[in-house]
């Protein structure tokens, strides 16, 4: 859950990145939001719930939730360090200001060619290696 201070950033700047630490015992709000979230596993196993589904994650898998699409992430052994990117359709592009819809961004960029069976609630990617460092160099 976001609080307020997180809430009035977004509003301003259309984007917002942390880091949290989950345990096993750590109750996670399922909870959805305004804008469009990227998850990066950094370390540790866990469940990513999205919507109805059921990802296990673990170091290295990506996940890029939709607007509005409630989610959760636990922890299944051990401490897992989440790192989040929010941000909104028009931090992109002021001319997508009214988009609630990962969609269509994917369709006003070129990620359309990256994705192509559409999407509706996530992408989820898996990165390893290079892949996963370069990830979390960025983040």
């Amino acid at each position: 859950m976001l609080t307020q201070e997180i809430k009035e950033l977004m509003r301003r700047d259309g984007i917002y990145a942390n880091r949290i630490e989950i345990m096993p015992q750590d109750v996670t709000t399922f909870h959805a939001h305004e804008h469009v979230e990227l998850v990066y596993i950094a370390q540790g196993q866990g469940t990513h719930r999205i919507g109805e589904e059921f990802f296990r994650v673990k170091k290295g898998d990506l996940a890029l939730v939709n607007y509005g699409v409630p989610h959760q992430v636990t922890a299944t052994q051990g401490k897992l360090v989440v790192y989040n990117f929010l941000f909104t359709p028009e931090y992109l592009d002021a001319a997508m200001k009214e988009t609630h819809d990962f969609c269509d961004m994917n369709h006003h960029f070129l990620l359309g060619n990256f994705y192509r069976r559409g999407f509706e609630k996530c992408i989820r990617v898996a990165a390893d290696g290079a892949e996963n460092a370069c990830v979390r160099t960025l983040y």
